[in-house]
């Protein structure tokens, strides 16, 4: 019985496809073909959709009607289980609230259906309304209109309106005053005079939750003078109670005499008016238009405190609710922690937003609170959320097109050129002991290396009968003393380190140092390339190019 309640009442289709897959799509089609409904189709697999045409629909409502449905028991539980239906914003939304309406309704994308019995003080009245390709709000507003016109032009008041109220909450301050517009359209069919006899006038009412009245229109507001099926927009001014609280405000028409003409017929309508407490703050939050699942994102919040914060600090959080554009339904909400506002003073709050679990684009809808009361206004943003962040590289994901690096293209001539430098061939092959190369040690001068590096530089050095070699030893030790290591590198890599030397010798031969260089990337450091930076010459270290040339350098990452 509870899933069958959830299905009517809430459009819960767990029970449907249950009942479906249990029955079987035949024998539905067959019971509702002997009932006098052909057109009414329930797919037999999954292939197939369930069809049926707004005259099935009407026969199946006017037999549930007339009790002729199964049978009289059978008809009086489904109509009684269809007028606990919970989604009313479709045919009974404009109709007073004592009018009983047995009704069922459908989405699916695109469409947008609701068909039941309004039962009038005549009897009761079947309608079925079917859209397509219609904005969810649009065919609602539609139905609503629908529903409307059918109860009014059975039960023909002195007077009848159709009202346009907002779909959204209504906001104000408490013991505040809410100004709207809302048009009102005459679809009655006399015409309504500026004042005396054949005048129409306005009232509302604001309940609580609980259905408490705690406030209604003090005299009526006579309404313009309007020809059938002309609409104007009438500007309505609504006293808000003072404790803050969501109510429900009805608005309606009384007679030329002041008598409220719903228990005659006419129609009403509602909305909500949201009373809160004076605000505190103003706020301007820069919501990031793009976000990813459940990852957190940079959220700016600029505030400055308001005479009503009084000399008291306040902590705040944001609080946010991600609404389905298609229906304005909340669909997750959440808050996330802010900080401390102080008294007659201004800032910015910086602090990470993290993600809804949602794909797609939300409507935020978002303010600031303390506790659980509004302390500033409520602001709306569109954002579109998708998938974890990826980055390049990682994981062998790719790397996305626009962030590929692409070298610069080659110059025809090179910005410097090495010196040519030739070396006279040594006379003798360079096949000396290590205790004869130890014992006649050479201290080198070097003007690229620490002089805690020219130290060791100068062991383990060779020397012919003709020409003197310098090697640099390879086995050197480096120590956390070390000096760090600058020179001028000339090509585009800049960095700057307080650990060993960056650049150590790593290879050396009797005609060229080579270095290694740290290649900067935009998530690590990793060993580069062997450059050569350096010459040697009859037992001297030259860095002349290091030191002579200029090194053009890009940002310091």
């Amino acid at each position: 019985d509870e899933a069958l309640e959830a299905m009517i009442t809430i459009s819960d289709n767990g029970t449907a496809l249950a009942l479906w897959h249990i029955l079987g799509g035949a024998n539905i089609d067959q019971t509702l073909a002997k009932a006098g409904m052909p057109d009414f189709h329930i797919a037999l697999d999954d292939s197939e959709d369930h069809t049926a045409t707004p005259r099935a629909l009407g026969t199946f409502l006017t037999l549930l009607a007339r009790h002729q449905l199964v049978s009289p028991a059978a008809s009086d539980r489904m109509l009684a289980r269809l007028g606990r239906q919970k989604i009313n914003n479709r045919l009974p939304a404009q109709l007073p609230e004592n009018v009983l309406v047995a009704h069922k309704t459908g989405n699916l994308a695109g469409l947008v259906h609701d068909a039941g019995i309004i039962y009038t003080k005549s009897g009761p009245r079947v309608v079925v309304t079917m859209t397509w390709d219609a904005p969810v709000d649009d065919a609602d507003a539609f139905i609503s209109s629908i529903g409307a016109i059918v109860y009014s032009a059975i039960l023909e008041p002195p007077a009848n309106a159709r009202f346009q109220v907002p779909r959204s909450a209504v906001i104000a301050e408490t013991g505040g005053v809410a100004r709207l517009g809302v048009p009102i359209t005459n679809t009655g069919t006399r015409p309504w005079a500026a004042g005396g006899v054949g005048s129409v006038g306005l009232i509302w009412e604001v309940r609580t939750s609980a259905n408490q009245l705690v406030a209604s229109s003090p005299r009526p507001q006579t309404l313009p003078a309007l020809l059938p099926n002309q609409t104007e927009t009438v500007q309505v001014s609504i006293n808000a109670p003072q404790p803050p609280a969501d109510y429900r405000v009805t608005i309606g028409l009384t007679d030329a005499s002041g008598n409220a003409l719903a228990g005659a017929g006419a129609a009403t309508a509602a909305f909500t008016l949201r009373v809160h407490a004076p605000y505190l703050v103003a706020a301007q939050v820069q919501m990031p238009p793009v976000l990813h699942i459940d990852e957190a994102s940079l959220l700016i919040a600029q505030w400055s405190a308001l005479a009503a914060a009084g000399s008291t600090s306040h902590a705040v959080t944001l609080s946010w609710r991600a609404l389905d554009p298609r229906n304005n339904r909340t669909v997750q909400q959440g808050s996330s922690a802010l900080g401390t506002i102080q008294p007659t003073a201004s800032g910015t709050f910086f602090v990470p937003f993290v993600a809804p679990s949602l794909l797609g684009t939300y409507r935020m809808s978002y303010e600031l609170r303390e506790n659980s009361l509004a302390v500033s206004e409520t602001a709306v943003a569109t954002v579109t959320i998708y998938g974890p962040r990826t980055y390049g590289g990682d994981d062998e994901r790719p790397v996305p097109e626009g962030l590929r690096y692409s070298p610069p293209a080659p110059t025809p001539t090179p910005r410097f050129e090495f010196p040519q430098i030739r070396l006279p061939k040594p006379s003798l092959p360079i096949r000396a002991a290590l205790s004869r190369l130890r014992a006649r040690p050479q201290r080198q001068r070097t003007r690229m290396f620490s002089h805690w590096n020219a130290i060791f530089a100068s062991q383990n050095t060779a020397r012919s009968s003709t020409i003197r070699t310098v090697v640099i030893c390879r086995n050197a030790p480096l120590s956390s003393t070390t000096r760090p290591v600058t020179c001028a590198i000339p090509i585009a890599t800049t960095g700057t380190t307080t650990r060993p030397p960056i650049c150590c010798a790593t290879r050396t031969s009797f005609t060229r140092v080579e270095m290694r260089i740290p290649r900067f990337t935009d998530s690590r450091v990793s060993s580069g390339t062997i450059t050569r930076i350096a010459s040697t010459q009859r037992g001297a270290v030259t860095a002349f190019t290091a030191a002579r040339e200029p090194s053009s350098t890009t940002d310091v990452r």
